[in-house]
């Protein structure tokens, strides 16, 4: 590369700006560096696998926010990355068209610093089941994901691997949510080995479970209310079309 890119490209490190977001679980202000225009462009590359698009752009997206988020990035959960999306999308376009209606992002963000919700972990009794429940983090998060993409990255999905993948999905899932499983006066941290603990994780039953899944969904219906556009009962998908301008 010749000095005058060299300098350029300096220059671009000189002139980098912040943007500011929120962080609705801890209740604090957030400094994020705006999207390059190589991140937009793996954004958009995410959405190639029709079957595991997802997984990609929630891969994708946290490699973002660990390069630009100022902070630690697991600090923060899966419901902050709402609102770290519409930050940085905002960025690109502060205009936001739903259903031929314009919406402000940054109205959106300033409605959600009002938002108040109580989501702290939880202990949930089955019989001779207790689990330490609470929302994952973002790290927590892309490991559990990268190690589904890892086992279906570059197969053909057929029906019968789709049926694996959904399966594999669900089970992955809950397991983000749970820390903790004591049986009797056995106890295990679930996160310290992912495979063992899905394999011990199939082999409860699964009324011992039904909490776990209200408590999920409960978490995704607050997700949903920091995307939900004002005045509207829609709410953004967090997606990668979200990011084409």
């Amino acid at each position: 590369m010749s000095n005058k890119f060299n300098d350029i490209l300096q220059e671009i490190n000189n002139v980098k700006v912040t943007i500011d977001s929120y962080s609705p679980s801890i209740k604090q202000p957030v400094q994020l560096s705006p999207l390059t225009l190589a991140q937009q462009k793996s954004i958009i590359e995410s959405s190639a696998d029709s079957n595991l698009s997802a997984l990609f752009f929630n891969s994708v997206f946290f490699k973002i926010l660990k390069q630009n988020v100022k902070d630690d990035i697991s600090k923060y959960n899966t419901i902050d990355r709402v609102n770290f999306a519409l930050s940085l999308r905002s960025q690109l376009q502060d205009s936001y068209t739903f259903n031929e209606i314009k919406f402000s992002l940054n109205e959106v963000i300033e409605k959600n610093k009002k938002i108040e919700y109580e989501l702290k972990e939880q202990e949930i009794t089955s019989d001779n089941f207790t689990f330490t429940v609470k929302t994952p983090n973002l790290v927590l998060d892309d490991k559990i994901n990268n190690i589904i993409l890892s086992k279906y990255k570059g197969d053909n999905i057929n029906s019968s691997k789709l049926k694996s993948l959904i399966s594999d999905l669900f089970v992955h899932e809950i397991l983000k949510f749970i820390t903790k499983v004591k049986v009797n006066d056995k106890e295990v941290e679930m996160h310290q080995d992912i495979n063992s603990a899905v394999d011990l994780l199939e082999r409860i039953d699964s009324s011992k479970l039904t909490e776990i899944t209200r408590y999920i969904n409960s978490v995704r219906d607050i997700e949903k209310t920091f995307a939900t556009l004002p005045g509207s009962a829609s709410s953004v998908d967090i997606v990668p079309d979200f990011f084409i301008i």
